[in-house]
């Protein structure tokens, strides 16, 4: 709770940790009633406390934000280490040098340990978790956790769609990069349920949609394309049309996306 700039905050922190310790559960109503035994109800109103909860994003994100409040409390008490390294630079006789080199190594020192690096773990942390890892493999294989992308060579080169991996496809224009693209989304989607984001930068939906339509219906693109589609072509769209739209996959071709508004839609997704 200290880590907190405001004060308000601070007290605020320290009246949500006490319920965690107790087992209590924290919402709004739990923290506005704890406020409120604690004689806090007025310094810290019940708007303010909904207002800070309605901030809330993600809960998912809380540990990165306290990391940055703590990297920010840290900050500050380099700052303030500062101002009283400067002022034993003025007050020390340059007979008392040594000594304040001392009281100023001290200081440090004392930051240091209250904020102790992450030291990465050894072999000796790192293997048996990783054995265990491995042996969990196989009956992640087929899974979600290892998607495939429909094509059998390209997930045997590949080994799949893995969490944690971030996959580029890159080629000449023309090369079938947006088609690849499609395929991967079309298996992850329909092959196998896993909801999935199309951000489409050159064709829009309604040209993915064509491009679906007909692998999954075996129907000739030029025909969807055109609309001159046959009796038979119908039937067989009417046969996959079921698997097609009962699958989770979006289409995003807004314009002029961004990596900030791919990454707003994924989470909101999410």
């Amino acid at each position: 709770s200290g880590d907190f700039y405001t004060t308000k905050l601070g007290e605020l922190a320290q009246v949500i940790f006490h319920l965690d310790r107790d087992g209590a559960a924290v919402d709004c109503l739990t923290v506005i009633r704890e406020l409120k035994n604690r004689g806090l109800d007025k310094k810290i109103t019940a708007p303010e406390v909904f207002a800070l909860a309605s901030g809330v994003v993600i809960s998912d994100a809380a540990a990165t934000h306290a990391r940055a409040i703590r990297q920010h409390a840290r900050l500050r008490e380099v700052g303030v280490i500062g101002e009283q390294l400067r002022g034993l630079s003025r007050s020390t006789h340059l007979d008392d040098i040594p000594e304040a080199l001392a009281r100023a190594q001290q200081q440090l020192d004392a930051l240091h340990n209250a904020n102790p690096a992450t030291i990465p773990p050894s072999l000796h942390e790192a293997v048996p978790g990783h054995l265990d890892r491995i042996e969990a493999r196989k009956a992640q294989q087929g899974g979600v956790n290892t998607g495939a992308s429909g094509l059998t060579d390209f997930d045997a080169a590949f080994r799949g769609l893995r969490p944690g991996r971030f996959n580029i496809l890159a080629g000449r224009p023309g090369t079938g990069k947006s088609l690849l693209g499609l395929c991967i989304a079309r298996a992850t989607a329909i092959g196998m349920g896993v909801p999935t984001l199309l951000a489409s930068l050159e064709m829009p939906c309604d040209e993915v949609l064509d491009r679906l339509l007909s692998a999954e219906a075996r129907v000739e693109l030029g025909r969807i394309a055109d609309g001159e589609l046959t009796e038979a072509d119908w039937a067989r769209i009417a046969k996959v049309l079921p698997r097609i739209t009962g699958a989770p996959l979006h289409i995003d071709d807004t314009e002029h996306v961004t990596i900030d508004g791919l990454r707003n839609t994924v989470r909101t997704m999410r």
